[in-house]
């Protein structure tokens, strides 16, 4: 099924594909919500409510089966060793090899997990698994918000621009 975030994916994945709190943000939009910094910034702000609500990557995965935005994510000090950059990256459902599916950007170039020698960089619609280091996919957290209806105007302005500039 094609819910209206796998839309929302679809649409801001070509041009977020570079920066996952990039992308993140452009998908949240979409649907009304604003949300600003790198993944540090918006996991910091959605843990602390403001519209979210944290939730365990069962429900995680039933809530975006169900078409409510969900993020998930780990700040950069949280992960094994601690990085330059925290991850974000936008569920789409699932499970896949156990784990939630998602879109996700991402920093940098793509590089091999050492944990399963897999290649990290961006995805669609595919296990969180191939975007989190092994060591650290139970610091996962996932955060689904409260009130997600796609903002139609926004969401169709926004592709008719992308259409017409990218035509030119």
């Amino acid at each position: 099924m094609l819910t209206e975030i796998k839309q929302a994916c679809l649409h801001r994945f070509p041009g977020n594909k570079t920066d996952c709190s990039a992308f993140v943000r452009a998908v949240a939009l979409d649907f009304g919500i604003v949300l600003t910094g790198d993944a540090d910034d918006i996991l910091e702000h959605i843990s602390h409510g403001n519209g979210w609500e944290r939730i365990d990557p069962h429900l995680a995965v039933k809530s975006a089966d169900a078409g409510i935005l969900v993020i998930g994510g780990i700040k950069s000090n949280e992960q094994s060793p601690p990085v330059d950059h925290g991850h974000v990256v936008v569920l789409s459902g699932g499970p896949d090899n156990g784990y939630p599916k998602a879109y996700w950007g991402m920093l940098g170039t793509p590089h091999r997990n050492p944990d399963n020698n897999i290649w990290i960089m961006p995805q669609e619609d595919k296990s969180v698994s191939l975007c989190f280091h092994h060591r650290d996919l139970h610091k996962v957290k996932y955060y689904r918000h409260l009130d997600t209806k796609l903002d139609k105007t926004f969401f169709d302005l926004s592709k008719f621009l992308h259409s017409y500039f990218l035509n030119r």
